[in-house]
């Protein structure tokens, strides 16, 4: 899938890959999705964190399947650089087997919040004041994908309920590398796009382009943006 030895650290951005390489992945991809669907345990505990490790290695293709709205699966829309052939559904079932194991999950979801921090770092102030159609769609992505993820998330740490040395071990383990805040607020029923907005707010607090509030007065995003974040995380989720 990769050319390279498993564990390998992916390149900071997305390679072509060969055709043949592509194909195993998919065919990886929509292997183990149909065993997991029904059963997230079914993928091998074994191999989750070389599978989340693969997925880095596509970071931009996933970014699109989970990030934007359509089929790629189909030959109308292509990923980007390596034109993966799997819809959004099978591969959330894919990262819901990977999810079993947290420290994997956070591999996954970690390198997607840092492409929509590269999302929001591309926008200016212009984008920011105007709440223009790039920002719209930087917010649309990012909306999207954490939306998929923290639900993702969400569904692998309600699977613990009933087993609170389970719940722990997973909260523990999603926690080790470092970044980033409390897993049970990511991934709990009442969730929200918050952290995100955040994210959106301290770029445009730097380059001096939060707008005010209608109604109070203060100062935060262009309505436009925290509209999309927040409609396409829900709906997402």
């Amino acid at each position: 899938m990769t050319g390279r030895p498993p564990g390998a650290a992916p390149p900071e951005s997305t390679l072509e890959h060969d055709a043949e390489r592509v194909r195993v992945l998919e065919e990886v991809v929509k292997g183990y999705a149909d065993h997991v669907e029904d059963d997230p345990e079914a993928m091998p505990e074994e191999i989750r964190r070389n599978m989340a490790n693969a997925l880095a290695f596509y970071a931009d293709d996933i970014h699109d399947i989970i990030g934007l709205h359509g089929d790629f699966s189909t030959r109308e829309l292509s990923t980007r650089p390596n034109d993966v052939d799997v819809d959004r559904a099978t591969m959330a079932d894919f990262i819901r087997g990977i999810a079993e194991d947290a420290e994997a999950f956070r591999m996954v979801r970690e390198s997607h919040l840092a492409l929509v921090a590269e999302g929001i770092r591309g926008l200016g102030r212009e984008d920011f004041t105007e709440g223009s159609d790039e920002a719209q769609g930087v917010a649309l992505v990012g909306g999207n994908t954490m939306g998929v993820l923290d639900r993702i998330g969400a569904e692998a740490l309600g699977a613990r309920h009933d087993d609170e040395a389970g719940r722990k071990e997973w909260i523990e383990a999603y926690g080790k590398q470092g970044t980033g805040g409390n897993p049970e607020v990511f991934f709990s029923p009442r969730r929200n796009s918050g952290y995100l907005e955040d994210m959106f707010r301290e770029r445009a607090d730097r380059l001096g382009a939060l707008t005010e509030v209608p109604g109070n007065g203060d100062a935060g995003l262009h309505p436009k943006i925290t509209e999309v974040i927040r409609t396409e995380y829900r709906t997402a989720s």
